[in-house]
């Protein structure tokens, strides 16, 4: 029997960042960055933002004092990708500006690519679709674009033209991205598309297709070891199994389990809002499907 009654409402996760490859010859000054943006990379994990920034503006004037073209256009994007988390939308264009100059000068395609793509974010942030689009467009075709840009591309102006209402649009541009995570051997990317075409199914009302492809993301994840995509592939499958009649119980117990690895990550604020909503429902005996967070993961290292 179906839940005909549940509301839900569903917002597609998109990765921005840029994904540069880089030179094994390392410098002193090349380790200390890379320490950095991993100090930096755990820090956004965890939701300390402001110390993320920090720690990322730290590495960028190490890779400026060693001339590193590349890896500053890189940092650029992360430092400009965690201040779009933070709401800094001035310093994010700032930073993503220079990342795309500095790449058109230096003919850098991987990088002004990439930018293109987190500068198609900002702009679909900042109310501009027609930018946004533009600037996904050259994301995807720019000669020299990654095969994880150019899928990031994909999925960022599928949730583009979701919100825009034209899911049909933003079923064919995912069915582009998964296809290029497949050919890539992208498997963190293949379990986001997946995950995203299962937000469309929800949406539509396609219970069956939803629950089918979020077990498939589910699996990869579990594979991959990754507990933050295994915990959203829980929550989501909660939301879709109990849409579809299935007993809370059952639901309930995905969303406990979601909020254990949540716990087990370190995301605490992630942790404090599913034992919070955990609780309400057991006080209630009832369980009310929240909307599918909309994330902006910044590129880790």
């Amino acid at each position: 029997m179906k839940n005909s009654n549940v509301q839900i409402l569903v917002f597609l996760a998109f990765l921005s960042g840029c994904t540069t490859v880089r030179s094994s010859n390392l410098s002193s000054l090349h380790r200390q960055a890379r320490t950095l943006e991993q100090s930096s990379f755990e820090a956004s994990r965890t939701g300390a933002l402001p110390r993320a920034i920090g720690l990322e503006e730290q590495a960028l004037d190490l890779y400026r004092r060693g001339d590193s073209t590349a890896e500053i256009i890189a940092s650029l994007n992360r430092l400009g990708s965690l201040r779009l988390q933070q709401g800094e939308l001035t310093s994010s264009l700032r930073d993503f500006t220079e990342a795309y100059e500095l790449s058109d000068v230096l003919g850098n395609g991987a990088g002004r690519a990439a930018t293109a793509n987190n500068l198609g974010s900002l702009a679909r942030l900042a109310g501009d679709p027609n930018l946004a689009e533009r600037r996904f467009g050259e994301a995807i075709d720019t000669p020299g674009a990654t095969p994880e840009t150019r899928a990031s591309g994909f999925n960022n102006r599928a949730l583009l033209r979701f919100g825009a209402g034209d899911p049909a649009a933003a079923r064919q541009d995912l069915a582009r991205a998964l296809a290029v995570d497949r050919a890539a051997n992208n498997r963190a990317g293949e379990a986001l598309r997946l995950r995203n075409l299962a937000a469309i199914d929800l949406h539509e009302g396609k219970l069956d297709a939803a629950i089918r492809g979020l077990s498939s993301a589910h699996a990869i994840d579990v594979q991959r070891g990754d507990p933050s995509a295994i915990a959203r592939d829980l929550e989501a499958l909660a939301v879709a199994r109990w849409a579809e009649g299935d007993a809370p119980r059952l639901a309930l117990s995905e969303r406990r389990r979601a909020y254990n690895i949540d716990r087990l990550q370190g995301a605490a604020d992630a942790a404090n809002r599913q034992r919070l909503a955990i609780e309400s429902w057991c006080k209630e005996g009832s369980f009310t499907p929240r909307p599918l967070d909309c994330v902006f993961p910044a590129e880790g290292p």
